[in-house]
């Protein structure tokens, strides 16, 4: 076994590979695209399907919802996999809990308040207007809105152009546990994989999920570590360039990052504050970071590389940015290089 079969089947199982067939067929096989910053969240699931896939955000912003999972982060979700991880994870203790309850909120009242005015959806900024100067308490960090979601009772809609997001109530409950599906989808998606990626993609302890049963599931060793995956291909090709956006799932999903990087390269990746930067593999190595500029009606993206691209690998990359460009309905207006 080898660090590139592993990394290969992790990019065929993510549809970077072979497209996935939806967005929504994105989400679900990925557990969620986390979305702290909504627009390198909408290239990630771009790149998981065809370039030429119409009307991709619109049928996003139709089929799936916002809102905070496994390591209390903010995601797009398919509903039900939202549903079934917050039941998972119920028994989790939340930072907002403590946060409100040492500001001197009566956070029973306050919660209160909040499912009476999401009898219809409202959207963050008038929730934030109804309770006035406290809301500032209650939402900072988003935490009312946080530990509701994570409860599995609140979540957020995104729309193309809107200039602010919904919120809705939600009183559904999940009454027969998903846990074994949902593990089963992690290492579908994601393996080959350790108990300790497991562990980290969900924000739970190695020995919590130690006890879950993965008996079903094939395995094999690599630097005195077991991988547990449902089908591996020997054959894949890395490919020639890939890119990933920032809090792309295999930049947050594991807790074992050298499959991936080589770990001179993890300050460029994995920055102070919990930032992860927008990389360029070539060949599955590290090449480059890049970052983008919107404005209202157009785009310009920035790559920093390790060496230069080539004639070839810059009009790959050029294709990827005008195609995503285009799906967001803007112009792309440059595409600059540097070094390093």
């Amino acid at each position: 076994m080898s660090q590139k079969i592993i990394l290969c089947n992790r990019l065929s199982n993510q549809g970077l590979i072979e497209p996935l067939s939806s967005p929504l067929d994105v989400l679900h096989k990925t557990l969620g695209i986390q979305a702290q910053y909504i627009n390198h969240a909408l290239f990630n699931i771009y790149n998981r399907l065809p370039q030429s896939y119409p009307f991709a955000f619109k049928e996003l912003a139709d089929t799936s919802i916002l809102a905070w999972g496994q390591r209390q982060t903010y995601h797009f979700y398919d509903y039900k996999d939202w549903k079934n991880i917050c039941q998972l994870l119920s028994k989790q203790s939340l930072w907002p809990q403590k946060f409100l309850s040492d500001q001197g909120i009566d956070l029973d009242q306050h919660s209160a308040l909040l499912e009476e005015l999401l009898q219809e959806p409202l959207s963050r900024t008038a929730i934030l207007e109804a309770f006035g100067e406290k809301g500032k308490t209650l939402f900072q960090w988003s935490a009312l809105f946080l530990l509701h979601s994570r409860q599995g009772h609140l979540y957020h809609k995104w729309a193309i152009d809107a200039k602010d997001r919904l919120v809705f109530w939600d009183q559904e409950t999940i009454i027969a546990s998903q846990k074994q599906s949902l593990i089963d989808t992690y290492f579908k998606a994601y393996g080959p994989a350790t108990l300790s990626d497991l562990g980290h993609f969900l924000g739970m302890s190695k020995t919590e999920v130690g006890h879950f049963d993965l008996s079903h599931f094939q395995q094999i060793t690599y630097k005195n570590k077991i991988f547990y995956y449902h089908e591996l291909n020997e054959q894949l090709c890395l490919p020639k360039l890939l890119i990933l956006g920032k809090f792309d799932p295999l930049l947050v999903s594991y807790h074992d990052k050298e499959i991936i990087i080589d770990p001179k390269y993890h300050p460029l990746v994995w920055k102070k504050a919990g930032q992860i930067a927008a990389i360029i593999l070539k060949e599955g190595q590290f090449q480059a970071t890049w970052t983008f500029r919107k404005s209202t009606s157009s785009i310009s993206f920035s790559v920093s590389s390790l060496t230069e691209f080539n004639k070839s690998e810059k009009a790959y990359i050029e294709k990827s940015f005008l195609a995503f460009s285009s799906q967001m309905g803007l112009t792309c207006q440059k595409i600059t290089y540097q070094n390093l």
